[in-house]
């Protein structure tokens, strides 16, 4: 994580952002519905929902999704 990330929690959340080759920044503003933030993005990360706040320099699971990615290995998508 580039910086502290605050979620709700008590609920699975999808949080667009950009990855920079080392760090994952979530897109703000990022609302349910919200379709604009898509085009920026270029990653996804999926949290748990028993997690509140993700510190700065966390390591988390992010999904690319402006490239092809095509993998027989199994890998854990939500950060915990």
């Amino acid at each position: 994580m580039k910086s502290d990330f605050l979620v709700k929690g008590g609920k699975s959340t999808a949080v667009l952002g950009t990855f920079d080759g080392k760090h994952f920044e979530p897109l703000k503003p990022q609302m349910p519905g919200m379709v604009s933030p898509m085009q920026k993005a270029d990653g996804l990360m999926l949290i748990s929902p028993n997690v509140k706040m993700l510190k700065d320099g966390r390591a988390v699971n992010m999904i690319p999704i402006k490239w092809d990615c095509y993998s027989m290995h199994e890998e854990e998508l939500f950060s915990e």
